[in-house]
């Protein structure tokens, strides 16, 4: 039973591209118009296509293990941040 609390869960989150700050190194912003939060990333872990500010992402987040797993464009027909919170 002890196992179950130690389980990662796994969410998937909209973020938005902010900025390359440094180089090699995306700053993106987590739950964009909500509670804001920053991450740096990698520039390889941003798709191509999405690399300009305000490009809307789907980001998958590991919750008390790796972070973030994985990042993907979001599309405007996704559900919007403020679907997700009602």
């Amino acid at each position: 039973m002890d196992d179950l609390k130690t389980v990662p869960s796994i969410h998937r989150i909209p973020g938005e591209v902010f900025a390359c700050l440094v180089d090699n190194e995306f700053r993106i912003v987590l739950t964009p118009g909500n509670a804001k939060a920053f991450h740096n990333v990698p520039a390889d872990m941003v798709p191509f296509g999405s690399r300009l500010p305000n490009s809307p992402l789907w980001i998958t987040w590991e919750q008390g293990g790796r972070g973030i797993l994985s990042i993907e464009p979001r599309r405007p027909d996704d559900q919007t941040l403020s679907a997700l919170i009602e």
